[in-house]
Order: C-alpha cells, then sequence, then structure tokens
C-alpha cells in the first residue's frame, strides 16, 4: 500500500509510474490512455480480458471483455489520493475475472464534513529546446452544511511537450526493384516539419458529494471527467500526382 505521501515524496504523478514504487509490478504503455499493468508476471497477452483489475474507489476501470481499445486502461490523475492499494492475485472471487493476477485501487480522499481545506501544486519542467511543460492540480473543500453535507473539487491541468518531430518528404522515396525497400529516405526533398508532433494535453476534473444525516448513515456519490488529447498535424494538400510520407525523427 502506497499513500498520498509516498506519491508525493516519489514524484509519481500519473497511474503509468506507479511500477518504479511498487515491486511485481510492470506496466506497458503506448501513450496516454493506452496502459496495461500486470502483476505475478501474468501478461494479457491473448486472451479477451485484462489480468489485472483498475480501480478508483469502488469504480472499475478496466475495460470490459472485447473492448474496442483492447485491454488498457485510464491513466487517471493521482492528485489529492488517500493511498493506493496493490492486492496480489489470484482476486476473482471480490474483483472478477479481470483481476487473476491481481488488483489496483486507487482510493481518493473523501469530503470532509468539519472543516475548510484547499491545495495546490504547481511543478514546472522541460524538454530540451522544447517549451514549458507546466503541471498544474487544485483540491477544494467544502462543507456545505456542517458535519451533514460536504463537497470536495479536484483538478488537475498537465502539459507534456512533443520531443518527437515528424517530418515530410515530398515525393516519398518510391519502392526499389518492385519490393517494400525504398530508396534513400535521407535524401529526399523535405517538404515540412512540424516540430514536437507528439504533444500531449490532459485535463481532469474529479468531484464527490458526502452527505451524512446521521452516525449510522452516509452516501457519497462521485463523478470524473478527463479528456487526453494529443497534438496531431493536419494534413496538407499535395500536388496531384507525387506521394508523400512520414519519417519520425527523435
Amino acid at each position: 500500500m502506497l499513500t498520498g505521501a509516498n506519491l508525493r515524496a516519489g514524484g509519481v504523478f500519473s497511474a503509468s509510474e506507479l511500477a518504479q514504487l511498487i515491486p511485481g509490478v510492470s506496466v506497458k504503455t503506448s501513450g496516454p490512455g493506452q496502459t496495461e499493468f500486470e502483476l505475478r508476471g501474468l501478461t494479457s497477452t491473448g486472451g479477451e480480458s485484462p489480468t489485472v483489475g483498475f480501480y478508483l474507489d469502488e469504480t472499475p476501470l478496466t475495460p470490459p471483455a472485447m473492448a474496442q481499445n483492447g485491454k488498457v486502461v485510464v491513466d487517471p490523475n493521482l492528485y489529492d489520493l488517500a493511498r493506493i492499494e496493490v492486492l496480489r492475485g489470484p482476486q476473482g472471487t471480490l474483483y472478477g475475472a479481470g483481476s487473476m493476477g491481481g488488483t489496483i485501487r486507487l482510493v481518493t480522499n473523501q469530503p470532509n464534513l468539519h472543516a475548510f481545506e484547499a491545495s495546490a501544486e504547481f511543478i514546472g519542467s522541460g524538454t530540451d529546446r522544447r517549451r514549458l511543460q507546466p503541471y498544474r492540480s487544485a483540491m477544494l473543500n467544502l462543507p456545505l452544511a456542517r458535519d451533514v453535507l460536504a463537497l470536495r473539487v479536484v483538478g488537475t491541468d498537465a502539459l507534456t511537450s512533443g520531443w518527437i518531430d515528424r517530418i515530410v518528404l515530398n515525393p516519398f522515396p518510391l519502392e526499389v526493384d518492385n519490393s517494400t525497400r525504398r530508396g534513400d529516405v535521407t535524401a529526399a526533398p523535405v517538404q515540412q516539419v512540424f516540430k514536437g508532433s507528439n504533444e500531449t494535453h490532459q485535463q481532469s476534473v474529479r468531484a464527490a458529494l458526502t452527505f451524512a444525516p446521521s452516525d449510522r448513515f452516509s452516501l457519497t456519490p462521485s463523478v470524473m471527467w478527463q479528456r487526453t488529447t494529443q497534438k496531431r498535424p493536419e494534413h496538407h494538400r499535395q500536388p496531384a500526382g507525387q506521394s508523400r510520407g512520414a519519417l519520425p525523427a527523435l
């Protein structure tokens, strides 16, 4: 189990970075929102379902079997978490067939009924020859009716500047000897260069409302909204009869 203080001390801001702190957990990712967790050496290669359950509080974020996005999970922001629980598998009895390797639970801080709370965090970093990468998060806890009703809202805005340049060649080298082998790509004329084509922008809002009319009953509905966008240069027009290709370069 990792507490929120552990995450802040380790500089962990996303679920894909958890593998650095938790023994036995490995992660495969193809980019934002395309993360797959593995526990106890059980991979999700083959089959229809993931092998590790992934939960935000009591809500499963694990994709269902035959999901169009495969076995990857949402990569939620980790600001204002109470703890992260790693339950090694099999956990099928409690969490279903998708938890053969285990289950990972992100447990958020619940609304405080007794006091006003607020916090904020700003982290700046940079990529060589790119612009600043701001990472901004804030939390606001409002007791709407003391000891009875409280609202907690958490928001994050993070930008990761791209480090891959998309280089468009025109005309693109044709096949050689009717095979898949291309001509000299490095000598082809460069028509346009898109700097930082893999730039990523993540925005998220999480809100929870606790209603506790008595010591024996409480209700806490919650909602999470998250959007992850990646910079995609618009396709430009080309003269008829000419071919076009793309060569990514670091």
